[in-house]
This record gives C-alpha cells, structure tokens and sequence, in this order.
C-alpha cells in the first residue's frame, strides 16, 4: 500500500512539474517565440544555392521499338505537347505533325534536351548470338553489298541496268523505283570472293520522299552507299537524307555523278555542293570521298565506277563464315500468289538453307510466331538455290508471319529453340506496347481534362438558350485509311505519306498497311469502322499496285467506300490530297434549334415519349437531341445531351402524322433510343453545311 501511496505522489509531482512549465511557456510565447522561431528557422534554412530540388516521380517504361509520337511522350513525361513537338522538329525536319512516329534514337535525344521526367528501361536484346566459338569467326573473304541511293529520278535504275546490262527502269511504273530490288553485278577485281569472277551485291532504293523507311532498310545491311546525283540537278532532299542514312549507319560513301552528258551538266558545281551541303568532301578537291562522273546512259565511266567499288570493299576487309548459322537482314516482305509469304533477305553471314529454322525480330508481333522453316530459296532471277553464301540476296519462302522490313534474322538450331526465343521476345513485344497504351490512356485523360474545362467554361444555364439561337461548330473532320500493297515496305511507305497529310482541320486514322489484295475482310474493317465511329468519319481503301476482288468491290459500292487504286505513288499522294480537299470543302455544319418538346409521360418502357410541342416544330426525319439533367439535384438546372439521333415516328391519338407544331400533344419515338424519362426537353435540330 504504501508503495502504490508513492508511485502516486511521483505520478502527481510530475504533473505539476508539466503543467508549471506549459504555462511558463505561455506567458512568454507572445513576445518571446515568433523570434526565436524565426531564428532558429533562418538557421535551419539553407541558402538558395544549396538548396536540394524536390525529385518528382520518374516514370520507368520500356522504349517501343516502334516509337512515339510527340503527343504521346508529351503525355508520358507530363510536359506540354507543343515544347516536346517544337524540340522533335528542331531536331529532324521529317517530323511533320503532332501524331509523327519518332524513332526511339530521337526520343532519347528530346528527353535528354528537355530533361524529361521519364525513363527508358532496357530494350530488346539483340537477336544476334552473345559469342561465337572459334569455328564460326569471319576467315573468308566475302562480296560486298552495294545500296544505290539518291534523289528520285537522279538515274540510281538506269545506273544497275546498264551495270548488268538490263532495262528495269523502263518497265517501272511512272519511271521511278517504289519497291527494294536487289542484284549481282561482276565487279573487275579478282580479289574477292573464292570464285575466278567475284560479284557485288547491288541494292535499288525508291528515291521518291514517301519512301523513306525503305530507304533507311537498305542501308542496315549494306557495306557502301553509292550516292547517285544528277549532274543538271546537283543536291536534292533525298539526296541529303541518303547522306544522313548512311553516316547513321556508319557505312561510306562513293558519289557517283551521273547525266553528265546531259545538257547543263556541272560535275564541279556538284562537288562543291557535296562538300557545302553535306560535308562530303571529293578526291578531286583535295579530300579522301570518292567521286566518279558517270553517265549510265552511255556507260561513259562505269568501269571507273566499279573500280572505286572494289577498292573500297578491299578496305572494308569483309569477312565471313560459311560454317556460322546464317545471318541476315531483311529488306523486303511481300504476298506471291504462287509461293505465298517472300521475304528479301540479304545474307551478312553464315549459310541459309531449305530446312533451317529462321528467327527473327518484329516488334509489331504480339502473338503467333517469330520464327519459320525455309521451305524454299529463290535467286532474283527466279532460279530455285539449296543454300544462300554470304553477300547474297534472295527470296526465303515459308515464313507464316511476314518479316517486316529492316528486321535481323538468324538461324537457330532446331524448333524447341526457335519458339523458345520467339516467346521471350513477344514478351517483351508486349512490354513495349503496354508502353504505348498507357501513353494513349494518359493522353486520354489529359484531352478529357481540357474538354472538361472548356466545357465548364462554355457552359450555360438552359434558360439563357433562346429556341432561334445558331451554333456553328467547328467539327474536326476525320479520314479513316486502310492501305493495302504489293511489298510490306511500300505499304509502310504509302501509309507514313498519307498520314504526313493530316492537317489542324483534319484528323487521319490509318486503319492498316498490309500486304496483298483487297478483299472482304478489308471491307468489312473500313465499313465496321464506320458504323463504329464519329459519323463525319470518311473511309477510303487504297490499293497500291494490288489488285481489288470483285466482292470487296460489290462490298464497296454498297457502303459507298471509294477504292483508290495506283501504282505510282505520286498520283496516288495527288489523289488523296484532291479528297481531303473535298472532305475540308464540305464545310463546317451548323446546327440551328427548330423545335422543343417536354416529355411529360412515357410508354412502352421509355421507347415512346408523349411530349408537348413548347416551341416551333418538329418533322419526321429531324434530328433530335434528348437532353435531360445530369442528376436530381432541383439546384443544378444545366441539361445535358443523353442522346442525338432521327425521328423514327410521330403520332397523333395514334394515328401517324409528318409533323407537329407548337402548342400540340403528340408522342414520338427515336431510332436506337428507349430510355425516355419524364421531364425530358427534345430538341428538334436542322443541320446544315456551311461553306
């Protein structure tokens, strides 16, 4: 007892100790404590200088091999679209509108100079093999691959056929390359190769603006570029992004200067534009870039040509392995209607044989397989082989899933190998495109955002709208595109020119860029789109030197859906641009309100609404609004729209009536809507087109 009797006189003495000292406080706080506060906080405080910033979160995605666009990055790293578009474009002049796919170099570039708060996880590892065993190095000598680039009709095609003695050029339609072609050319050094006679490997690239990915494939697997510029043109856009292609790919570069028989021909004007435009400086004003003036017209100086070839892959030192698996790039995938899937590919190492197992690596495939078993090897000639050396281009046959253009390929050693490595790597396919997704979805959210304020700032109590007010709205008109083409390059091609079409009035949807002909299934896609989307949606298919089924025909005059079909690309850009200017010409639709009706009973569970007419009129066909309150509360008096759509009838003591006026009782029912509700306002709408 008297133990606790002390803990309890402890317990108390300490209480008052607390309280005695919570009032000494007090009474000084007033003057005393705002001081002391200050200084010790000024203390504490550290100077601006040093002062750490606050880290904001970083957003860890993985980097798409496919790209994004400046509005997605803009969305993913939180910062404003139009500082992320101006950087792109200040960077690569290719970059044409807001919705341009950027390459994930120049991503990294705009992030690192705006210091985005955003980062990339690892890509993709690449799909070549992590070490070689000493029977698989490079010990033999093996022909070079030769990509011929340039500005469209500079004469890069007349240039192969007169090196192999053949007249492509003229059976191309419009006279200008739109597809990879790849050919054998003799070269007069013995010294490559095994063979008495060593070969080259020449590449045709399209010179044309539009085809620049097929361009940029050409130069991922080659060893020299030759850059063909016309002596009476001199330097022309794709001739200096072809310079640029092949500095990035680190491949060099022999300028071929040709129509120097033409007339206005300036061989030394074209040097000194190579050397002020392009930093290539030619042999003959004191450099080390050789240049040759050619004509392949007449063949004057193409031996020079082919000698400067040689000595550069005698440089180079190419080397390969015929015991290593085989490896290769490809150039080019397109649907034969007798072998079926033809992928180009270019062989770098290794031997490619019927039978093998072929990876390879698409960041665009989700699901099914990344890899096949040649059944075939066809020559460019057509010519069946057993096997493709390094240095060779040729046809591989047997590959389900289409190769995409610029994609590595490799040979593994059996099947359980191949489906192994082709689910690893859709797994991180899938990694990539979540990416993706969630820059739309945050993109999503930040357009609902800016809507929502627009619309809170625009919005306006129902009772200031007057029945005679007109309101114009400035609808953005869409084109919805399904591009369907002869090779996959082209396809790409067509669809990047299309969509580098899309103006501040007009929104492009690429809907697809497939290879084959169109068919039902194509039109299905485009009308379902239609039916699915925005009515002021326009579809249109193009076909690019493919041809169009007589039911996807029947199919398109049905739904209305236009089938441009072309072989050249510049006609066909000519003729997209003729239909924007058409779609754009249709102008604005005003919608003017005609009639209003309150909705006082309702029939047959909400699909017919017995209304009264408080104002103008309203007509079968008329489009109406069904606007309602947002919610109960009697304190909130803005309605909003529930649903838009046609009359689908009007009646009058059950008997069906064309119109009605103000001041008449009459129900009315509206096509694909069956939820009336009491207290209802329709409004009856006239729309019209304005020019």
């Amino acid at each position: 007892m008297e133990a606790m009797s002390e803990a309890k006189e402890g317990v108390e003495r300490r209480g008052r100790r607390m309280e005695d000292t919570k009032s000494h406080k007090h009474m000084h706080r007033s003057f005393k404590e705002p001081e002391l506060r200050r200084d010790q906080f000024a203390q504490r405080r550290p100077s601006p200088s040093k002062r750490r910033p606050r880290e904001r979160f970083r957003r860890e995605v993985v980097l798409p091999e496919l790209g994004l666009s400046s509005r997605q990055l803009a969305a993913l790293s939180e910062c404003p679209e139009a500082k992320v578009f101006k950087v792109a474009t200040d960077l690569d002049d290719s970059v044409y509108t807001p919705r341009t796919v950027l390459s994930p170099a120049l991503i990294e570039l705009i992030t690192e100079e705006l210091k985005l708060n955003i980062s990339f996880l690892p890509q993709t590892e690449q799909l070549r093999p992590s070490q070689r065993t000493a029977a698989e190095e490079p010990t033999q000598t093996r022909m070079p691959i030769i990509t011929v680039m340039g500005h469209v009709d500079h004469g890069k095609t007349s240039l192969l056929d007169a090196l192999r003695h053949s007249n492509i050029a003229r059976g191309e339609a419009g006279g200008i390359t739109q597809s990879v072609a790849a050919f054998q050319v003799p070269l007069p050094s013995a010294d490559l190769g095994n063979e008495e006679e060593a070969f080259a490997t020449f590449i045709d690239t399209p010179g044309h603006a539009a085809f620049k990915a097929m361009r940029a494939n050409g130069t991922v697997g080659t060893d020299i570029v030759v850059l063909v510029v016309a002596a009476d043109d001199g330097v022309m856009p794709q001739t200096i992004e072809a310079a640029k292609l092949a500095r990035l790919a680190s491949v060099p570069i022999i300028v071929a200067i040709n129509k120097c028989d033409a007339p206005g021909a300036d061989p030394e004007r074209v040097r000194y534009q190579l050397l002020d435009q392009l930093q290539l400086n030619a042999e003959q004003l004191g450099g080390d870039v050789q240049c040759v003036d050619i004509s392949a017209k007449t063949g004057s100086n193409l031996p020079q040509l082919l000698d400067a070839i040689s000595l550069q892959a005698e440089m180079l030192d190419l080397r390969a392995n015929l015991n290593a698996p085989g490896a290769g790039v490809c150039l080019e995938s397109r649907i034969d209607r007798a072998l079926g899937s033809v992928a180009t590919i270019v062989v770098r190492n290794g031997m490619l044989r019927a039978g093998d197992f072929l990876l390879f690596q698409s960041p665009k495939v989700l699901r099914g397989d990344l890899y096949g078993r040649i059944r075939g090897i066809i020559a460019s000639d057509s010519e069946r082989l057993n096997e493709a050396t390094p240095g060779m281009t040729v046809g591989v046959i047997g590959i389900k899933t289409t190769i995409p253009p610029g994609a590595e390929v490799h040979v593994v050693e059996n099947e359980k190998l191949a489906k192994a490595k082709s689910r690893e790597m859709l797994a991180k396919n899938a990694s990539a495109v979540s990416t993706i997704n969630l820059a739309n979805s945050l993109l999503a959210a930040r357009e609902s955002e800016e809507e929502q304020k627009e619309a809170k700032g625009n919005r306006e109590d129902e009772h200031e709208a007057e029945l005679d007010h007109t309101q114009s709205e400035p609808e953005k008109r869409k084109l919805a595109v399904l591009v369907k083409g002869d090779v996959q390059g082209s396809a790409d091609a067509v669809a990047q020119c299309i969509q580098s079409l899309e103006t501040a009035d007009l929104n492009i949807r690429i809907l697809g860029a497939q290879v084959g002909d169109v068919n039902d299934m194509d039109m299905k896609i485009i009308s379902t789109s239609r039916q699915v989307k925005d009515s002021v949606e326009e579809p249109i298919v193009v076909a690019f030197n493919v041809r169009t089924k007589d039911s996807a025909i029947r199919t398109a005059k049905r739904f209305s859906i236009p089938i441009l079909t072309h072989s050249i690309i510049y006609h066909l850009e000519d003729e997209v641009k003729n239909r924007i200017s058409d779609i754009l010409s249709a102008g604005r639709i005003s919608h003017e309100v005609v009639g209003k009706l309150s909705v006082i009973r309702v029939f047959e569970d909400g699909a017919i609404a017995g209304c009264t007419v408080e104002d103008g009129s309203l007509s079968q066909g008329d489009t109406v609004r069904v606007m309602r309150l947002p919610s109960k509360d009697a304190g909130h008096r803005t309605l909003e729209e529930a649903f838009s759509g046609p009359v689908e009838t009007i009646k009058r003591y059950a008997k069906t009536v064309k119109s009605v006026e103000k001041g008449t009782e009459c129900g009315v029912s509206i096509q694909g809507w069956t939820n009336f509700e009491t207290g209802d306002v329709l409004e009856a709408v006239s729309s019209t087109q304005k020019k």
